[in-house]
């Protein structure tokens, strides 16, 4: 007999020995038990499984293996044999506050009618130069949503009502996480941008990438998102690069940008709140 439970955490892995434990130790703290977690493996050559197994006594936890590494057919075979009410989408290298899933079983409750949500980032738990851009990140996920909603892939939650009806693209390289909010919202199903819990994710990709790079290239994919078009750069298979690939770290001079980033960390608490009561009032 299968023992439904509320939430099943779907975790797409490919050798993510050193992030993988991090977000495992954290889910073992939670305050709120009544979860499962799903690591939806696309053969990975480091010990990334076995580093996954130490946990089996800490939480219910099934290691499924995907014979394609493409993150959105991970995260497809997961949803399919999770048993949750409401299915949360995670990356390798996500942390969690210990009320994190208590958080989120108290949203859920509190606005019945959510259907897929996301939520902020903590931009307190990230280093000084950093802190800026993540408060830009989040700012920017609610001027999105005045115009279309998107939900970084990071963290994705949706109700298993969602999970029959729709499936992330397994063909997109980019923005199967924006795709999959919009099919959901043509469905007729709702979303929220949850500003508490609130999470943390690794920026290791902006640091491996160059910031710049990375800036540019999704807001690209954003920009033909927001207007409807095909997002560029598309081919049949998205790869799972493993994280490995970000273990060295490239460094890149942004001078316009780190402009920007000190003018906004010189604001004040009441200033940026401010900032995002306006945006929040815009309608569009």
């Amino acid at each position: 007999m299968i023992t439904p439970v509320f939430i099943s955490i779907v975790i797409p892995t490919l050798n993510e020995e050193k992030f993988l434990p991090l977000l495992l130790a954290d889910l073992a703290k939670q305050s709120y038990a009544d979860f499962e977690v799903l690591v939806v493996d696309a053969q990975s050559e480091d010990k990334t499984i076995a580093r996954c197994q130490k946990f089996a006594n800490s939480f219910s936890l099934k290691v499924i293996t995907s014979q394609r590494r493409n993150v959105s057919t991970q995260r497809n075979a997961g949803a399919q044999q999770a048993k949750g009410s409401w299915i949360i989408f995670m990356d390798a290298d996500d942390r969690l506050p210990d009320y994190f899933l208590q958080g989120i079983k108290y949203q859920l409750e509190k606005h019945p009618r959510i259907d897929v949500f996301t939520c902020w980032l903590e931009a307190n738990a990230y280093d000084g130069p950093d802190k800026p851009l993540i408060e830009l990140t989040n700012i920017g996920l609610e001027i999105y949503s005045k115009i279309k909603p998107v939900a970084p892939g990071a963290l994705i939650g949706a109700s298993r009502a969602v999970i029959e009806k729709n499936r992330f693209d397994e063909t997109l390289k980019h923005g199967e996480d924006h795709h999959f909010v919009s099919e959901s919202i043509k469905l007729g199903f709702t979303f929220k941008i949850l500003r508490e819990p609130r999470f943390f994710t690794s920026l290791r990709r902006f640091k491996r990438e160059g910031t710049l790079k990375v800036i540019r290239k999704y807001a690209q994919m954003n920009l033909q998102y927001a207007l409807g078009k095909p997002i560029p750069g598309l081919n049949p298979e998205y790869l799972m690069t493993g994280g490995s690939d970000y273990d060295e770290p490239t460094t890149e001079q942004i001078s316009w940008f780190e402009q920007i980033r000190v003018r906004f960390s010189r604001l004040s608490k009441k200033q940026k709140d401010k900032l995002i009561e306006m945006i929040g009032s815009i309608d569009l």
